[in-house]
């Protein structure tokens, strides 16, 4: 395998949540017909069951290709899971969910995926980048220069084209699969490369507290 850097990786985020024009949805209560503890297995990753998985609308209008992260599950459009099977993408299974309207009551969409990538790296280490963003790193440091990015061994790579790292659940892509996606112009998907993921929280973060704490931002005389 060529020599890899974690700038050949983006990280896969739905952004529906943030926009209310657009589908969010979160767990139904019919998840309780695929068994008692069917939620908590969901969580776990661990559900396995040729039933649709069944979420109801949370907010929005206007159903995009990123539709949220229902709990533990990235949920796409049937426009994302042909464009990722078009492009003989790695690592990528898709099960199909079911939605339900915002009473729980009635089905209204049948052509949404739950994107189950696979394990395709280490651990992401949560002593630096993005994960620093609400430490007490803002005392020592207020520009927060070292607060942004998601970090793991790029040498621990399986190959994948659409992965999970060894822990947790944040969806990493290649910049292939990236461009791929923002070529076809997708909606409520957000491909940020993973060293700079964060920097728009950062930013905001930061001036915020230069607003707040303006004296923490002067340069220091000698």
């Amino acid at each position: 395998m060529a020599q890899v850097s974690l700038s050949d990786f983006c990280v896969f985020d739905c952004r529906s949540l943030f926009d209310t024009r657009y589908w969010y949805t979160w767990m139904s209560e019919h998840v309780r017909e695929l068994g008692a503890d069917a939620e908590d297995r969901l969580w776990r990753h661990e559900i396995e069951t040729d039933r649709p998985i069944p979420v109801r609308l949370y907010h929005g209008r206007v159903k995009g290709d990123g539709i949220g992260m229902s709990g533990p599950m990235c949920l796409v459009s049937g426009r994302v899971k042909e464009l990722l099977i078009g492009a003989e993408c790695k690592g990528a299974s898709f099960h199909p969910v079911v939605v339900y309207d915002r009473k729980d009551a009635k089905i209204v969409d049948r052509d949404t995926w739950w994107l189950r990538p696979q394990r395709g790296s280490g651990r992401i280490d949560t002593s630096r980048g993005s994960f620093l963003i609400n430490s007490k790193l803002w005392r020592t440091d207020p520009e927060l220069k070292d607060a942004v990015g998601l970090f793991f061994d790029p040498n621990t790579w399986t190959g994948l084209d659409v992965f999970l790292s060894a822990a947790g659940y944040t969806v990493f892509v290649t910049t292939r699969i990236a461009e791929v996606l923002q070529n076809a112009g997708v909606t409520m998907i957000e491909l940020d490369p993973a060293p700079l993921y964060g920097k728009k929280l950062r930013d905001d973060l930061v001036a915020d507290l230069r607003k707040r704490w303006p004296e923490r931002f002067k340069p220091r005389s000698g």
